[in-house]
């Protein structure tokens, strides 16, 4: 008992848990059926929306139609309002065929487009359609071939197969070129019917022969191919499969695409499976006239987009626009519009757009947004500073629009002054923008190939552009100039007037600043120029900068006292100056030693014959001691009875030959006073400022050395002096 107890406890649990599976499994049927249901009913209201829409557009088109239709018969007209009606009626039959192929489709999906197959003459058919294109074939002196039987009956449904055949008519003859060939055969074999359509056009690449059918696809990529719509084949495809047929492309023998449709000779279907004749309907003519009109009028806008406009601007001063879009009568119309004033070029997508840029400059871009944002992205990289001016489809396009990279918009639609006042506005700004740029490459170039010496500086004092004239000067590449700082090339002596002087210009104390000093040449020697610094203003929120013009210094001046330092002013200069001169030892590997030099008596001539003789003397010894020295060195009276040179770009042999000169140079000197000529003893002293590693090291070692350096009895009281020189 208690064995079966257990047994009927653990079926009443199976049975419990079967059954809540059950239950989870027509409860998940039943929300499947519901979804399906759902989704089957916003299908229907779809369906019924749009047919609602495709009649209410109907209406309003076929009232358009009519009245354009009276317009025209009337006769009252000129013959430019005749041309605008006809282009009205033009354009509200493409509407026309776009609501019905919408219509199509929306039928196509929803699986409510049924066969009514009927009994037909195919060859008939086909003739008829051919007929209504040959006006069209006619205007183009196109050849429009048709190679069928007399007779061809087959069992099909004779509305869709109309509808194929005239949209691969309608296809054919717009890729043909003018004069081009249009073949259509038709031919049965066996229990298969054949339609094929050929064209001497540019044809469809291989990559897209089957996208090609594909809704919304736009003709095969190219701008001798642009497409339409993109739903025509598309519905060629799927009207040929409702038949159980195949639709394929290939090459033709005269050139361009080969469209060849196969289909059963007899379709299955109808009331009852019985064969009856067709029943009277609308001739082909009226059926197709949607589709043949459409085409007149794409290849009426083509004629009109490339057609030159009449100018009333000088031919010189005409801007040129690009206009980018797929839709021939847009491109025509916004041709119209501006083609008095501008030179107008069309381009069908952004591809072709970037080849026409590429050819010549564009004053501005007029791109119809149908293109996407991508096509914006894509032709502003190219484009540079040129405008873009976008058609935008709604107001609320616009945003998205600007951050893509246009700079305005116009809403479709749009009025023509407003599209005349953006567009001139826009090609005026760019106009300015080229002209400086004109303007600014001219003077780039006359800046490079000057006579005169000149560069760029920075306001912290680097160099930001050179010419070739001061390349030339200073012996020093373009590249070895840019990025260095006037510090660097400036002559340590004369780096404290030169960053007062570029002061004096920033602060707009000064126009024009002229003076000389010494700037480093490539060979490691100085050069004495004349300098004049004017200030340029900084333009587009770039900083201002200094314009220096240089020149050689006239020999006149590369002797004067201008550099040589005295006083205390120059007792500070030169503390610099030797500060400047081991960095440059430590940056670039020069060499440079300091010279000490002290005179003796010159405190016992002052207190015998006065300041002013001795003075006088510092002066001339000076003097003499300048003219010993290159123009690279540096010298300057730095204490009561010492004078110091600094020797740039010399060793220590070279500076000890330097320092006896400069010894004999101050002992041989004489001043006349009244009671006869007056003068000093000198000793001198030479330390390697690289070796010392610090001013005040080498200052002391020049000391060491001027102690025990053989000299004049006067040597030894060296000790017992003091120089004013502070070193950090």
């Amino acid at each position: 008992m208690v064995g079966s107890d257990s047994d009927g406890g653990n079926s009443r649990a199976q049975r419990r848990t079967v059954g809540r599976r059950v239950d989870d499994v027509k409860r998940r049927d039943l929300e499947i059926s519901s979804l399906a249901s759902w989704s089957r009913a916003l299908d229907d209201q779809r369906r019924e929306l749009l047919a609602g829409v495709g009649h209410e557009l109907k209406t309003p088109l076929s009232i358009v139609l009519g009245l354009c239709g009276r317009l025209l018969a009337a006769a009252e007209l000129g013959d430019g309002q005749t041309e605008d009606v006809r282009r009205i009626r033009a354009n509200a039959y493409v509407l026309l065929k776009r609501v019905e192929e919408l219509l199509q489709v929306s039928r196509l999906d929803g699986g409510h487009l049924e066969l009514e197959p009927r009994d037909v003459d195919v060859a008939r058919l086909v003739r008829s359609s051919c007929e209504g294109f040959g006006s069209v074939a006619e205007q183009r002196d196109q050849s429009l071939l048709l190679e069928a039987p007399p007779e061809l009956p087959a069992r099909l449904d004779e509305d869709k197969v109309l509808s194929v055949v005239s949209n691969l008519l309608a296809n054919a003859l717009k890729y043909a070129p003018p004069g081009g060939i249009v073949r259509c055969t038709v031919a049965s074999a066996g229990e298969r019917l054949r339609i094929e359509v050929a064209d001497s056009g540019p044809g469809v690449e291989d990559g897209l022969r089957e996208t090609i059918f594909e809704r919304y696809r736009r003709g095969a990529g190219s701008a001798a191919r642009p497409g339409g719509t993109g739903l025509g084949l598309a519905i060629v495809r799927d009207l040929v499969t409702l038949h159980n047929g195949t639709v394929t492309l290939t090459d033709a023998p005269e050139g361009g695409a080969l469209f060849v449709v196969d289909l059963p000779v007899n379709v299955d279907g109808g009331a009852d499976g019985e064969r009856v004749r067709a029943l009277p309907t609308i001739d082909v003519a009226e059926r197709q006239r949607a589709t043949v009109e459409r085409l007149r009028a794409e290849l009426d806008a083509d004629g009109r987009r490339d057609a030159p406009a009449l100018a009333s601007e000088p031919e010189s001063d005409r801007a040129s626009i690009l206009v980018v879009t797929r839709d021939s009568e847009l491109g025509a119309y916004v041709g119209e519009l501006i083609g008095r004033r501008y030179d107008v070029v069309h381009a069908v997508d952004a591809l072709e757009a970037a080849r026409l840029i590429a050819d010549g400059r564009r004053d501005a871009v007029v791109l119809d947004a149908a293109a996407g944002s991508s096509a914006i992205t894509a032709l502003r990289r190219r484009l540079g500073e040129v405008p873009l001016l976008t058609l935008a489809a709604s107001p609320d396009d616009v945003a998205r629009l600007l951050l893509a990279g246009a700079q305005d918009c116009v809403v479709k639609p749009f009025s023509a002054d407003e599209l005349k006042v953006r567009l001139d506005a826009l090609v005026a700004r760019g106009r300015v923008h080229a002209r400086r740029e004109t303007a600014l490459a001219g003077l780039d170039r006359a800046f490079h190939v000057a006579p005169a010496a000149m560069a760029l500086i920075s306001p912290e004092g680097r160099i930001v552009r050179v010419n070739r004239s001061l390349c030339t000067l200073l012996g020093f590449g373009a590249d070895e100039l840019v990025g260095r700082t006037v510090q660097d090339l400036t002559h340590p002596a004369d780096l404290p007037d030169e960053e007062v002087r570029r002061q004096l210009v920033l602060e707009r104390r000064v126009i024009v600043d002229r003076g000389t000093w010494r700037l480093a040449r490539g060979d490691g020697s100085y050069l004495r120029v004349g300098a004049a610094a004017s200030l340029v203003d900084g333009t587009d929120g770039a900083e201002a900068c200094l314009l220096w013009h240089l020149t050689e210094a006239p020999e006149e001046q590369r002797g004067t006292g201008s550099g040589i330092l005295a006083g205390p002013p120059g007792q500070r200069a030169f503390e610099r100056a030797v500060r400047h001169q081991l960095l440059r030892c430590r940056r670039y590997g020069e060499q440079a030693a300091l010279v000490r030099c002290s005179l003796h008596g010159l405190s016992e001539v002052r207190a015998s014959h006065g300041p002013e003789t001795a003075d006088k003397l510092v002066a001339g010894i000076l003097d003499g001691v300048r003219r010993r020295l290159r123009g690279t060195d540096v010298v300057a009276y730095v204490g009561d009875q010492e004078i110091a040179a600094l020797l740039a770009h010399a060793d220590m042999d070279a500076a000890k030959t330097t320092a006896d000169a400069i010894r004999d140079a101050a002992q041989d000197l004489r001043v006349e006073t009244s009671q006869g000529p007056v003068g000093t003893d000198a000793s001198v002293g030479v330390a390697s400022l690289v070796g010392a590693g610090s001013p005040g090291r080498a200052f002391a070692d020049a000391g060491l050395a001027m102690n025990t350096r053989p000299g004049p009895k006067h040597a030894g009281r060296f000790v017992r002096q003091r120089a004013g020189l502070r070193f950090g």
